[in-house]
């Protein structure tokens, strides 16, 4: 069995479905298969908790008397090997041909010859019936989740709970992504009128990291589920499908009525993480940051009393200070726009700080974003 394929776009379609692989799962399989037509190879990269679809087009297939076999596994790591060197940016025309007698795929381009091992068995892999939600922005999508995976708690005594998984919430209108690591909270809203379920899925934050990543242009994905992943497809065609949680969800509503802004001031978003940032490494086994409100500036210090000093753009508040934890902080700072306003309760106990991020209206005109929304508790001990 000898077919072709181009380079360029194996390189794009297996460079995503590989993605699903996972050399400590030992249900990681990799699976190649010829269509029906035999005019599409479909490349299969699953576990037990992801699922990654693609296809290329094949062509100058010959086919010997004896190549009924249209389906392998073949090796899931040297597969990425072989994508990591072939021609990413060319139509230059990739050769797989089948030695049935050594189980191995010889692939020739360019002229030179690499073998890809093939193995007797190939594992059961079920396709589940999808439903799909929402077709969305890829891009900016895929930044939100990412944002707000990258708050949500990956230290070992919370794994298995809910505060290792993002909530993707979906309501009637509106598709809602809430991480917390129990010190701060965050939670991004998209307005969409949804063709699915509404419902709350909890994805761990391991099976996030594999949805990440970069679109071309304003491509668009649609957004699906099955009765045990979600994810989406791409406008090639690929399907992304990782593990939901079982977990129950965080009931978090009542926790961002504990906001107030009786007390505001807004300051600039990066003078802000470089003060955090600072501290943080001057510091590097200090846990807290002590911020000073005063007449024109809040005075950021750490437990070795390092001193940063950030510009108030605008104040409502008396002096005061506020006592974080560090990780608090440093968690939420993706999330920043180019200014924040941090707005806190006059009473000290149990207080919510919340910190709003700036949205340029069509006009140039800014206002808070109301579909954002970053809740950081106050140090226990203040």
């Amino acid at each position: 069995m000898k077919f072709k394929v181009a380079a360029d776009e194996l390189s794009s379609i297996a460079k995503v479905c590989v993605r699903g692989l996972n050399s400590k799962d030992p249900h990681s399989q990799s699976v190649l298969k010829l269509s029906e037509d035999k005019t599409k190879l479909y490349i299969f990269c699953t576990t037990q908790k992801t699922y990654f679809k693609g296809y290329v087009d094949v062509y100058d297939i010959e086919e010997g008397e004896d190549d009924k076999v249209t389906e392998w596994s073949v090796d899931g790591n040297q597969l990425k090997t072989i994508l990591s060197i072939l021609p990413s940016t060319a139509s230059i025309p990739v050769e797989f041909n089948m030695e049935n007698s050594a189980r191995n795929f010889i692939i020739k381009v360019t002229g030179n010859k690499i073998k890809l091992p093939v193995y007797d068995v190939i594992s059961p892999y079920k396709e589940e019936k999808q439903e799909k939600i929402a077709v969305l922005p890829a891009n900016d999508f895929i930044s939100r989740l990412t944002s707000i995976g990258k708050l949500v708690s990956t230290d070992v005594d919370d794994e298995n709970t809910p505060l290792s998984c993002i909530h993707v919430i979906f309501d009637k209108d509106k598709i809602k992504l809430m991480g917390t690591n129990g010190y701060s909270i965050a939670e991004e809203q998209i307005d969409y009128k949804l063709e699915g379920t509404e419902d709350t899925i909890l994805i761990p934050v391991d099976q996030i990291q594999l949805l990440s990543r970069v679109f071309e242009g304003s491509e668009d994905i649609v957004l699906i589920q099955t009765d045990t992943k979600i994810g989406y497809i791409d406008e090639k065609g690929i399907v992304s499908l990782v593990s939901k949680s079982s977990l129950s969800a965080i009931s978090y509503e009542s926790t961002k009525s504990r906001v107030s802004d009786n007390r505001t001031v807004t300051v600039n978003s990066v003078d802000f993480k470089q003060a955090v940032s600072a501290l943080s490494k001057l510091a590097p086994k200090g846990e807290k940051v002590y911020v000073n409100v005063l007449n024109d500036k809040l005075s950021l210090t750490n437990v070795n009393d390092d001193v940063m000093n950030i510009e108030i753009i605008e104040s409502n508040s008396p002096e005061d200070e506020i006592t974080f934890t560090i990780k608090s902080l440093i968690n939420i700072e993706n999330l920043f726009t180019d200014k924040i306003r941090i707005g806190w309760a006059d009473e000290t106990v149990g207080r919510l700080v919340q910190f709003s991020t700036y949205k340029t209206n069509d006009d140039d005109t800014e206002e808070i974003d109301s579909n954002v929304f970053i809740g950081v508790l106050i140090d226990a001990d203040e």
